[in-house]
C-alpha cells in the first residue's frame, strides 16, 4: 500500500487497461484499494469464476467506479461489498488511474 511503483495504461492516460490477478479464495472479503484517478477517469473491477467468466452481480457494470485520490478505499458491486462463494479472481479495468496495490480483507480487520 505504497506508493512507489502502480499498474497504469498508458501512463494513466485515455487508453483503457486491464489485469486480471491470479486465483484465491477470496470469499466473504472486501476488496481494498490503493489508487488515484486522474479527473475524468475510473477504477472499476470485477469478480470471475473458475472459468473466468464474470459472477453475476460483481461484474464491470455493477461496480461502482472508483474516482479520486485513496490511499484505501473499499470496492462496491450491485451485490454488495463482499465477495461471494466461486468468486476466485478479480479483473480490473483502468482509465486513466494509477493503481498502487489491493488487498482482500476479512470485515473485521478495517
Amino acid at each position: 500500500f505504497d506508493r512507489l511503483w502502480a499498474l497504469v495504461s498508458s501512463a494513466g492516460g485515455v487508453t483503457l487497461g486491464e489485469a486480471v490477478t491470479k486465483p484465491g479464495d477470496v470469499a466473504g472479503r472486501q476488496l481494498a484499494v490503493n489508487v488515484r484517478v486522474k479527473k475524468g477517469g475510473a477504477l472499476r473491477a470485477e469478480l470471475l469464476d473458475t472459468d473466468n467468466k464474470p459472477v453475476s452481480g460483481f461484474t464491470l457494470e455493477d461496480c461502482e467506479p472508483v474516482t479520486g485520490d485513496y490511499p484505501q478505499t473499499i470496492f462496491s458491486w450491485r451485490g454488495g461489498d463482499k465477495a461471494p462463494p466461486g468468486a476466485v479472481k478479480l479483473r480490473f479495468q483502468l482509465h486513466r488511474a494509477l493503481l498502487y496495490g489491493y488487498d482482500w480483507l476479512t470485515p473485521s480487520s478495517i
